[in-house]
């Protein structure tokens, strides 16, 4: 067992309300395989699991066919999937694969952003559902908007390299080399997250409903949905 007797966790959390659609039938697909290297879901329903190499499941009933058709594409020439997230009422997407390649439903300066760091490794990318974005690289990384950025800011200051962001409408999760930075989380993910001795989070998703997908990265995870 590792210990994380050093990793930080910092921030604000808030109050919530529990409105998201449970995800039963996910939560039993992810049981079923084991393992998890990363995912995404929303309050309403939707989800999608990433395992192994490329191994890809979803919801029945959960994302539309532009974010289905890709995943299905990238699945069947068995790229290697590295990252998917789905902005909290599924408007946008992002998905990274193979190394540093990517494929969007996203604003026009989200593009335009990810485009300039073609020549990097994005660890991380989400959206939500105003637009708002950030990204993270192996050097670099970048908020849309003063609020983001200063979370960016902030966590690096504190905790170090960043392995990731998560982003939903309200709040903003950091995971960094030594620590997680967090602002406007519902209560339940930060009680999860200080909960974890065992491994280190490397990606961590939530919804402002409190519902959550946190993995290591390749296989190890924690879930409440």
């Amino acid at each position: 067992m590792e210990d994380h007797l050093t990793f930080g966790i910092s921030g604000k959390v808030i109050s919530y309300t529990d409105v998201a659609t449970p995800l039963k039938e996910c939560s039993d697909k992810i049981g079923e395989i084991g393992s998890l290297k990363s995912g995404t879901l929303t309050e309403n329903g939707q989800c999608i699991i990433i395992y192994n190499k490329s191994g890809v499941w979803w919801k029945g009933d959960g994302p539309d066919s532009g974010v289905l058709s890709k995943l299905t594409e990238i699945n069947k020439s068995n790229d290697s999937i590295n990252e998917v997230s789905i902005s909290p009422n599924a408007k946008y997407y992002y998905i990274g694969y193979q190394g540093a390649m990517w494929s969007t439903r996203a604003t026009t300066e989200m593009n335009q952003k990810l485009k300039e760091y073609d020549d990097e490794i994005i660890s991380s990318s989400c959206i939500n559902d105003n637009g708002d974005f950030a990204i993270t690289t192996n050097k670099h990384f970048y908020g849309s908007t003063d609020y983001l950025h200063n979370a960016l800011l902030e966590a690096k200051k504190r905790y170090g390299y960043i392995e990731s962001i998560s982003i939903t409408n309200k709040g903003v999760i950091v995971v960094c080399e030594k620590g997680i930075y967090l602002h406007n989380v519902p209560t339940r993910v930060y009680e999860k997250l200080i909960q974890m001795t065992a491994w280190r989070p490397i990606r961590v998703k939530f919804t402002d409903s409190g519902t959550y997908i946190i993995t290591d990265g390749k296989s190890r995870y924690s879930t409440f949905m």
